[in-house]
């Protein structure tokens, strides 16, 4: 699932104002297109946040350019364009609609996710690992995954071509549908070469039975 993580606060301010006092955000983790979707039908106001800054506590990066001094804000203002998966935003109570009983509504006025200290915040470990695969049991999964990541990446891209081409809504799916295609047609041969006698003695010879 693609998701984009979601921080509600009364405003800007406040968010500089606690990220500067060593606290961190709550957040809630809510699926791109369903994100995407609610933004546009209910015409949210909606700012990027830009995480590094805030782990750093800081209000804004600066960088000293040709003696000029620019600042970036933690939370900045976007619009529906330039929502993209993966990131994090910030939705003002006032028009976000949450509440801990009944989470993200996206309707009407509401309350902060909430805040918790700084140095309580846990890191996230990344474990990998894996299991031996056919080509076909591996080329199959591939296709599988990328046929759900681009149904969720589908909204965007049609707001993309839309935007990009000025086209009406029935030519932008016509457009995203040959796209998608290609994508998960890509992915089911995307390790084809792997097939190779080459790469695979390489691999079994040099690489397996070392570990």
């Amino acid at each position: 699932m693609v998701n984009v993580k979601v921080i509600v606060a009364e405003n800007r301010q406040i968010l500089r104002d606690k990220f500067e006092n060593g606290y961190w955000p709550e957040m809630v983790a809510v699926p791109y297109g369903v994100f995407l979707k609610k933004v546009q039908v209910n015409h949210l106001n909606v700012y990027i946040v830009d995480l590094t800054a805030a782990k750093q506590r800081k209000q804004h990066v600066k960088a000293r350019v040709a003696g000029i001094i620019f600042e970036e804000e933690i939370a900045t203002s976007c619009s529906r364009w330039e929502i993209l998966p993966g990131k994090t935003y910030l939705l003002l109570s006032e028009e976000a609609g949450y509440t801990p009983e009944l989470g993200l509504t996206f309707e009407g006025n509401g309350q902060e996710t909430g805040w918790k200290p700084f140095n309580n915040k846990g890191e996230r470990l990344h474990q990998f690992g894996g299991k031996k695969q056919t080509f076909q049991e591996h080329s199959e999964g591939v296709y599988q995954r990328a046929k759900q990541i681009v149904e969720q990446y589908r909204p965007f891209l049609v707001a993309w071509a839309q935007g990009i081409f000025g086209i009406d809504n029935r030519k932008s799916e016509e457009i995203v549908q040959n796209l998608t295609t290609a994508i998960v047609t890509a992915s089911l041969f995307h390790d084809i070469g792997k097939l190779s006698k080459i790469w695979q003695k390489a691999v079994w010879e040099k690489v397996i039975e070392k570990t």
